[in-house]
């Protein structure tokens, strides 16, 4: 029996601690790759109104859009050609579920006048902790939150399974920041 512990880390992270609920909102994605895939299918099973989705890839942006269309019709699936589609002043929530924000010479994928008061800005990214677009955001007043407890709730839910026991979290979210550390986790960036 296989699981995929990233979408339940995500909506773990997203519902229960940021409290975003997103039934009837209207999200963007930036990624369609793996995560992105994990993630679209249970943000689509708590039926978002809609969600655009763009990325570089046209193939895999193409097979993800037609998945989510057949199997959520009772949403809007909507494929973006640009990051410009994806009406972001008009989104509850911006995901980025690309690796663009890892390296500090990556650009910051949109700009600020996307940006609005009553955005989240979800980075999966968590190194560094703050990335040029969880900084432009931040700066112009949303809501920001980077990857780190996505991995500590996708950590908690394979642990879960694993052991068929409730996972402890304190502990976990010791050892996770302990681990970083000693990686040499970018703190400069924290906001």
């Amino acid at each position: 029996e296989g699981f995929n512990t990233d979408a339940e880390g995500f909506l773990r992270h997203l519902s229960g601690v940021l409290g975003f609920d997103p039934r009837g909102k209207t999200i963007s994605m930036i990624g369609a790759g793996g995560a992105a895939r994990a993630v679209s299918v249970y943000l689509a099973k708590n039926r978002p109104a809609v969600l655009n989705i763009y990325d570089l890839d046209k193939a895999r942006l193409s097979t993800l859009v037609a998945y989510l269309s057949n199997n959520f019709r009772d949403m809007g699936i909507r494929q973006a050609n640009s990051i410009a589609e994806l009406d972001i002043k008009k989104c509850d929530l911006l995901i980025n579920a690309t690796p663009v924000g890892m390296k500090l010479s990556d650009p910051c994928l949109v700009n600020a006048s996307m940006i609005h008061k009553d955005l989240l800005v979800y980075d999966l990214i968590y190194n560094p902790k703050e990335t040029k677009l969880l900084k432009l955001a931040r700066e112009n007043g949303a809501r920001t939150s980077n990857g780190l407890g996505m991995l500590l709730y996708q950590g908690m839910a394979s642990f879960e399974i694993w052991t068929a026991q409730k996972a402890p979290q304190e502990a976990m979210q010791k050892a996770l920041e302990g681990a970083l550390s000693r990686a040499g986790f970018n703190k400069e960036h924290a906001g």
